[in-house]
């Protein structure tokens, strides 16, 4: 079974959320992103993003619900 991924032009036309320049602190040895830190991003941005389909960054406190991931799947391609 082959697994059609999306192109890079089809991941540059969706919304940028949490956008920011790498701090050098994240950094791995090779100049890039550690992976350690694409979690915590990834956090942030969903944050942002629930908030434009009607869900606060104060859900938590005003309906006593709260949004989180139960799993996480990190592939390079």
């Amino acid at each position: 079974m082959t697994t059609v991924h999306p192109t890079y032009d089809e991941l540059a036309t969706l919304p940028a959320y949490a956008a920011q320049a790498v701090p050098a602190a994240f950094e791995d040895i090779n100049g890039h992103l550690n992976i350690r830190h694409y979690v915590g991003i990834a956090s942030e941005g969903l944050d942002e993003s629930l908030v434009d389909v009607g869900i606060p960054q104060n859900w938590p406190t005003v309906a006593g619900q709260g949004v989180f991931t139960a799993e996480h799947h990190m592939t390079y391609l």
